[in-house]
């Protein structure tokens, strides 16, 4: 039993345009941490996970996967070993699949702009879907492995595609435990690591003066 009385429930009217900007739950409103550090509060996470959390979470997630992998796919196989036309399928399948989860992120958006843009990793998924997105039409107009800035794409996509599959592991407590170390210990260094930066400059600043050339010469 647990005495939070209509705490997580949603309105029972509904509409079309709820689709783009939902209403909230009192569960989704409450942004005090120390609630949910409860037993009553940590039933009630246990609870929404696993009658729907989990599947709605699995879905995203396996989404994702064919949006990885499509890419992935057409990225990296050479081309001497792929069709051109299954290379430019799975280039547009992953453009369908971008779109899909870049939707997740503009609806998070308008729902709440000031909480998406303080947020770090609501950019860093942003630059995820985007990348592959922009990547995979560019790739559909020229269509040149050669072209040096297709190159960057692809690898830049593959990158924060690989760095964002890693992430869905935080909703697993096995995983998000080393998140969160990871996290707090950059945290306690970045000032640090700030300082250290500075020095390094300053004496690099220093001895590219004291070294720099004063008459001209040739090799």
């Amino acid at each position: 039993m647990i005495p939070y009385i209509k705490f997580v429930n949603y309105p029972k009217d509904y509409n079309w345009w709820e689709l783009i900007k939902p209403q909230p739950s009192p569960f989704v409103k409450t942004v005090n941490e120390n609630i949910y550090k409860t037993w009553n509060g940590e039933a009630l996470i246990n609870f929404k996970w696993n009658t729907y959390g989990k599947y709605y979470y699995a879905v995203i997630w396996i989404s994702f996967m064919v949006l990885l992998s499509c890419f992935t796919i057409a990225a990296t196989v050479p081309q001497q070993y792929i069709d051109k036309n299954i290379q430019n399928q799975l280039f547009i399948v992953s453009i369908i699949f971008g779109f899909i989860h870049l939707s997740f992120e503009i609806r998070q958006f308008i729902y709440s702009p000031k909480k998406w843009i303080r947020d770090f990793w609501n950019i860093f998924d942003l630059i995820s879907y985007l990348l592959p997105i922009i990547t995979s039409f560019k790739w559909l107009q020229t269509n040149d492995m050669n072209d040096h800035h297709i190159i960057q794409l692809l690898s830049f996509s593959c990158l924060f595609l690989d760095i964002k599959f890693l992430l869905f592991f935080r909703a697993f407590e096995s995983f998000g435990i080393y998140f969160e170390i990871i996290i707090n210990v950059a945290k306690q260094i970045i000032y640090f690591l700030v300082l250290l930066f500075i020095i390094i400059i300053s004496f690099a600043h220093a001895f590219y003066i004291l070294l720099l050339p004063r008459s001209d010469y040739s090799f």
